[in-house]
């Protein structure tokens, strides 16, 4: 039989991934990120224009990566409460963990550096890639999310293999991220109005 607890993270993880709005997010932070190292590589260093840009970098990435998921809470109370029903999620899970995920993914970064003597900047890009993969793996747990990770991957390692430069590969490497989570996140959130469109119509 099937744990209850693992049932229950299953179901929650389903509802928080239904809608597709945290890719859509995702999928904008992506392309945020790209836009802006792409502006950093065409604007002038000591212009107006390039010291926006680090100012809105430095400070819109860490907002966006920090007060994204209670956004999105809010939004889904807000207004989508009548298509899904209230779902409250389980506690955080326990930070070790992620701590020890964290420090097991360095001690692999660092062994390639010395491996490698030193790690060349491209291959940084593919760890990314890589490392990006798998977390969509580990999060999304569904046929789209799988169909993401490897696309990630696959893209991390082919600017690896062909030796691009760090500012170019990671304008590459984050624009068909962004690009791809924002339209995998759209399509799940068409569908999701379609399906829960009866509900809607149902409860007046």
């Amino acid at each position: 039989m099937t744990n209850p607890d693992v049932l229950a993270k299953r179901l929650l993880q389903r509802a928080h991934t239904r809608d597709g709005l945290a890719e859509i997010l995702i999928g904008l932070t992506f392309l945020m990120v790209a836009a802006t190292q792409y502006a950093w590589s065409v604007l002038p260093h000591q212009g107006l224009w390039f010291r926006v840009t680090v100012l809105v970098y430095a400070f819109g990435f860490p907002v966006v990566c920090f007060a994204g998921p209670r956004w999105l809470r809010a939004l889904r109370r807000r207004y989508l409460v009548e298509r899904e029903g209230y779902v409250e999620h389980l506690p955080r899970p326990n930070p070790w963990r992620r701590a020890w995920l964290v420090g097991v993914a360095a001690v692999a970064v660092v062994l390639a550096q010395v491996a490698l003597h030193p790690l060349p900047d491209y291959w940084v890009t593919g760890f990314t890639g890589v490392g990006s993969g798998a977390l969509a793996l580990v999060c999304g747990r569904a046929p789209r999310f799988y169909f993401v990770g490897a696309v990630m991957a696959v893209t991390g390692l082919g600017v690896a293999f062909a030796r691009l430069p760090m500012e170019n590969g990671f304008l590459i490497l984050f624009g068909v991220m962004g690009a791809l989570e924002l339209t995998m996140g759209t399509a799940a959130w068409i569908r999701f109005m379609g399906e829960t469109r009866r509900a809607v119509s149902d409860g007046r």
